[in-house]
């Protein structure tokens, strides 16, 4: 509930009146929305958890780490994958309506297809066919939740693409990738192509899965796809800064992202500028198909240009960017 599109739900979900319930050791460390009840515990503390479970009719899973590196590549696996398996545990035998599990659109396209057709739900690509440990541990989170909806958990999964949006704390992918056009530390740029959803949307997404998803089915929360190179200029436009014009060549983006993963697993420590899992996943066409969580759901994303302006707008408030 503290992350990116975790606190946005929450916030949707007390303006239609519901009462919420927030399991997330970090809900003290951020602003949060007034109205819900704040549990800043651990998924893995299981007495906490079970507390939290009490009385519950829906459960909203976004606990995970969505960063591209970690010190510990295993963080990826404990949490996202272990993370979804202790909240299916608590879950267990409970009169609970729904259990919405937010998967990643990782998971769907291997980094080495060259497709550039829209990838949709149906999409099975092999675990060793992602791009790092970020993308199988969601790979082997997504198992364990279908595992448990052919059990009979009303289980339903949603897929976000790239979330855009304000209030981003813990500074995900996308919002760093914003960051550093805005501190013009983008000289050249890999041409590829992304999906980008306003994160409000992807938040309500989730609800609309809750109300309307059928259980044991996947839906991609996907909003406007684009060349990377188009979503520079747009973000030039709404920002003022000016977007790079030189094209990097992919081989030379894979070789710098091996460089500096090196440099960051074995000396800094800290997250390198281009993680290699992010490098992979650009080689592919990152691009989705939302037509089944439009029909099923009634889904329906805004505009990303007003997402973008919303994000930069945030980013200069909270004093991250010029």
């Amino acid at each position: 509930g503290a992350g990116f599109i975790g606190r946005h739900i929450v916030r949707q979900l007390l303006a239609r009146g519901d009462r919420v319930r927030v399991l997330d050791p970090r809900v003290d460390q951020t602003p949060q929305p007034d109205g819900a009840t704040l549990l800043p515990y651990s998924l893995f503390d299981d007495a906490a958890l079970a507390k939290a479970m009490d009385g519950v009719d829906v459960v909203y899973h976004l606990a995970g780490n969505p960063q591209l590196w970690a010190r510990d590549p295993a963080e990826f696996d404990r949490v996202n994958r272990g993370g979804v398996e202790a909240m299916l545990r608590a879950a267990a035998g409970r009169p609970l309506r729904k259990i919405v599990v937010t998967s990643s659109e990782v998971v769907l396209k291997g980094w080495r297809d060259r497709s550039t057709a829209l990838a949709t739900e149906a999409a099975s690509p092999s675990r060793e066919a992602l791009a790092g440990p970020y993308s199988r541990s969601k790979w082997d989170a997504d198992k364990a939740a279908l595992r448990a909806a052919a059990a009979g958990a009303p289980i339903v999964i949603v897929h976000p693409t790239l979330p855009i949006g304000p209030e981003d704390f813990g500074l995900t992918p996308p919002t760093r990738m914003v960051l550093g056009f805005l501190r013009r530390r983008l000289p050249a740029f890999l041409e590829t192509a992304f999906n980008f959803a306003p994160v409000e949307d992807v938040a309500r997404g989730h609800l609309l899965a809750a109300d309307h998803g059928r259980a044991g089915e996947r839906y991609i929360l996907s909003g406007e796809n684009m060349r990377f190179s188009a979503f520079l200029r747009m973000l030039g436009a709404v920002s003022g800064v000016r977007a790079p014009r030189r094209r990097a060549p992919y081989w030379a983006a894979l070789l710098a992202g091996h460089v500096e993963q090196a440099v960051a697993d074995r000396i800094t420590k800290r997250p390198p500028s281009a993680p290699l899992e992010g490098v992979r996943l650009a080689r592919a066409a990152m691009t989705f198909d939302n037509a089944k969580a439009r029909a099923e759901l009634g889904f329906a994303p805004g505009r990303v240009e007003d997402a973008l302006r919303r994000a930069v707008d945030w980013l200069r408030a909270e004093g991250h960017a010029d």
